[in-house]
């Protein structure tokens, strides 16, 4: 069975646990709050069971392929880690103002309808807010419930939180240079990228696999191009589908990075490419509150003439080469190897 295939399978498996581990945890947190402790959970277990998986189902998948044989407690990192997925999401559509995600109403868009009154948009944040938050305790209680042996649960807590800190913190510098005067450079904008999606994404579970398999530190810092550049082609690809898919395949808002003024890789480079009409023209697109269809249609007039889609074509066979060269310096099986090329290949052509 091919990796990816192996994460889909896996996705379910975990599913069912973490709505296991989650339902039992029910009655110790009714008193606390009667009126959200039964329906937070519940809405935990939906959003986090209708995601693609990616991070848990690739953690426990590897997990197995490195020889491990400790399946409850590989079972609840991997849950642990999509429960801290759904965290960063929940935070980050109220940051975006996305009201939805695959295919449902984000959270903070859900507690909204909760009441007519005119605060109804602070309230629904509000409580968003405090179920994101509830979701990265739930995930440390799960690492801490492991079997593993104590020092390994140390070590899974430090880099968990580790990288975690370094999404914040790449977050923050997202979300500054959407409202700042001032464009990124491209090193910078990579390094947003870097922090704020790949090595949490392809660096965090494949590290954690590595550690709960017995590997050593050098081990992971072998893996670390490879992950780094996996992780670089996924955000780019979720740009594209932000701004080339339908909310019918995507299931997200589409868009936001035009509304937003994102400062995404496609905006640099087209805006690089552009002479000075049509950067003026761009201009008023990016940042724009709303995208009509005349925008957006002239948008992609411009992204076709000044053929963006090659340079970020070029781009991604680029890091998709990297991540090749990394994975070829590896001491895995050739099975292994061909596996986590085709991970990326797949990383390159999803389109949701």
């Amino acid at each position: 069975m091919l990796l990816i295939q192996a994460i889909k399978k896996n996705r379910l498996i975990i599913n069912q646990f973490l709505h296991q581990q989650l339902t039992a945890q029910v009655p110790m947190y009714l008193k606390s709050s009667p009126r959200f402790a039964r329906d937070g959970l519940k809405k935990i277990i939906a959003f986090t069971s209708s995601g693609k998986g990616i991070r848990g189902g690739l953690y426990y998948s590897l997990y197995q392929r490195l020889g491990g044989k400790d399946n409850n407690s590989s079972l609840t990192i991997a849950a642990a880690i999509e429960l801290i997925q759904s965290g960063l999401l929940i935070h980050d559509d109220i940051i975006d103002n996305d009201y939805l995600r695959r295919n449902q109403p984000t959270i903070f868009a859900q507690y909204q309808q909760l009441t007519s009154v005119p605060s109804k948009i602070w309230l629904g944040k509000s409580l968003a807010i405090c179920l994101g938050d509830i979701c990265y305790f739930l995930a440390f209680k799960l690492i801490n419930q492991a079997r593993f042996a104590q020092l390994v649960k140390n070590k899974i807590t430090t880099v968990v939180g580790d990288e975690i800190i370094k999404v914040g913190f790449g977050q923050m510098e997202d979300v500054f240079y959407g409202q700042s005067l001032t464009d990124p450079n491209l090193d910078q904008i990579t390094n947003i990228y870097r922090f704020k999606t790949a090595r949490y994404t392809f660096y965090l579970p494949i590290s954690l696999a590595i550690i709960t398999t017995g590997f050593n530190q050098l081990s992971i810092n072998n893996f670390e191009p490879y992950a780094e550049a996996a992780g670089m082609i996924f955000q780019i690809t979720d740009d594209l589908i932000n701004l080339f898919s339908s909310e019918s395949i995507s299931g997200k808002s589409l868009y936001s990075d035009l509304t937003d003024n994102k400062k995404t890789l496609i905006r640099y480079f087209i805006l690089k490419q552009a002479d000075q009409a049509d950067r003026k023209k761009l201009i008023k697109i990016f940042g724009s509150p709303t995208v009509s269809k005349k925008m957006l249609a002239e948008f992609k007039q411009l992204y076709k003439k000044y053929q963006i889609a090659a340079i970020i074509n070029k781009l991604l066979e680029d890091y998709r080469q990297q991540a090749i060269t990394a994975v070829n310096g590896l001491h895995l099986s050739r099975s292994l190897k061909n596996d986590l090329v085709s991970l990326v290949d797949y990383l390159i052509a999803r389109r949701r």
